[in-house]
C-alpha cells in the first residue's frame, strides 16, 4: 500500500493523458482536476481516513500536503476567483457528480480545519445542483443508464460521506434525487 501510495504521490499529476491539453498538466507545474484526479483523491482520503495511524508517518503527511495541494488549494483559489472555473462544475452531467464527488469526499476526510470544510462543502453543494438539473422530468439521466449508474452511484458514495460527516441527507437537500434514485426500478418491464 506504502508503495503505490509513493508512486501516485510522485506522479506530476492525477489527470488523464486524455485531458492534458491545452494546460500540459503533465509537466506538474499546474493542478487540474479531472475525472481521474478527484476520483484518485476521493479513494487516497479514505486510505489516509483510515490506515493514517498505520502508515510511514513521513509518508501519510506527505499525502495529506499532496491531496490539499492537488485538491484543496486548487477550490479555494477557484472560489476565492483566483483559477479558472472548471467546465465539469457547470455540467449537468456525471462528470459534475463524480469530480464534485470525489474532491468533496476527499476534503471531508482530510485532516483541516473544520471552517475550511464547511466553506468547500458549501461551495461543492451550489455546484452539486447542476448534476441534479440534468434529470428529465422523468428523472432519467439524459446520458443513459450507464452514466446514470456511474454518476448516481459517486452522489450515493458523497450522500454517505457527508451523512457520516455532518448528519445531513443529500436526498432531503435535494428533492430531485429520491425519484432519480427511483428511476431504474420505474423502467422495469
Amino acid at each position: 500500500i506504502e508503495k503505490r501510495i509513493q508512486m501516485l504521490i510522485d506522479l506530476p499529476t492525477w489527470v488523464l493523458p486524455s485531458h492534458y491539453v491545452p494546460v500540459n498538466c503533465h509537466t506538474g507545474k499546474t493542478d487540474v482536476i479531472d475525472i481521474e484526479a478527484a476520483s484518485i483523491a476521493a479513494e487516497l482520503s479514505l486510505l489516509l481516513n483510515i490506515l493514517g495511524e498505520d502508515l510511514d508517518k513521513n509518508l501519510a503527511e506527505r499525502l495529506k500536503q499532496d491531496l490539499i495541494r492537488r485538491i484543496v488549494i486548487p477550490w479555494e483559489e477557484l472560489m476565492d476567483g483566483n483559477h479558472y472555473m472548471y467546465d465539469w462544475m457547470e455540467r449537468n452531467d456525471n462528470w459534475n457528480a463524480v469530480c464534485i464527488g470525489g474532491c468533496t469526499r476527499a476534503f471531508l476526510m482530510l485532516d483541516i480545519a473544520p471552517e475550511r470544510k464547511e466553506r468547500l462543502l458549501k461551495y461543492a453543494m451550489q455546484k452539486l445542483e447542476n448534476y441534479m438539473i440534468g434529470f428529465g422530468t422523468d428523472s432519467y439521466c439524459s446520458e443513459g443508464i450507464s452514466y446514470w449508474y456511474y454518476g448516481f452511484g459517486h452522489f450515493l458514495q458523497l450522500t454517505e460521506c457527508i451523512q457520516r460527516y455532518n448528519g445531513k441527507n443529500l436526498f432531503d437537500v435535494f428533492p430531485g434525487a429520491k425519484p432519480a434514485a427511483a428511476f431504474p426500478e420505474k423502467i422495469l418491464i
